[in-house]
């Protein structure tokens, strides 16, 4: 397999252009398809066991960005500017104004 179809039959490649294309969306998703593509053409994938690895790696990958996604939620956030006041108390500075604000939706510590 050396370059995949603009249209394709086999359900692993289909899934693997579907999680790609939009990762790869910068301008159009024409670009960003052919873009997949060409990325898996130059892994050289012969077999359907190399097409399920990158099958898995790109599933491995949307899991790591979704971990991101969910660690910078607003419990970080708040627990990263309690954890600033902290510090300049600490120090025994004055903390600034931009560390002071508090969102409407945190919880008192």
């Amino acid at each position: 397999m050396t370059e995949p179809a603009a249209e394709t039959t086999d359900p692993l490649l289909a899934f693997i252009l579907s999680c790609l294309t939009p990762l790869l969306a910068t301008s159009s998703l024409a670009d960003a398809a052919n873009a997949a593509r060409q990325a898996i053409a130059a892994y050289n994938a012969t077999a359907a066991d190399q097409l399920l690895t990158i099958a898995q790696v790109v599933g491995f990958a949307i899991a790591a960005l979704d971990n991101l996604r969910l660690s910078a939620s607003l419990t970080h956030e708040i627990a990263l500017v309690d954890d600033a006041r902290d510090v300049y108390r600490f120090l025994g500075r004055e903390v600034p104004s931009h560390v002071i604000r508090i969102n409407a939706t945190q919880a008192p510590r």
